[in-house]
């Protein structure tokens, strides 16, 4: 299995300290609707990184910190720019 950290050969969505929403429509488990900070990011670069980390339709997880404290990894698909709109 290929992860990468983010390196510059693919350019991240979202940045190291961004606030984020997560989307409405993300499965339970990744804490739909709520606000975080990107932490840290990796590159899925193989069908099977993407298959194990449930990001089939995304290049990049994000490890993210909620305002609570606790963090996950969240594929791309599931995260917005928050612009408390």
């Amino acid at each position: 299995m290929m992860l990468s950290k983010n390196t510059g050969d693919k350019k991240s969505k979202f940045d190291y300290g961004e606030s984020i929403r997560i989307s409405k429509e993300a499965p339970e488990k990744y804490h739909p609707a709520e606000i975080g900070f990107i932490c840290g990011m990796i590159d899925i670069d193989s069908e099977e990184a993407a298959l194990a980390y449930d990001c089939i339709g995304s290049d990049w997880l994000y490890t993210v910190e909620l305002l609570d404290g606790s963090s996950l990894q969240i594929p791309e698909k599931y995260l917005k720019k928050d612009d408390d709109k």
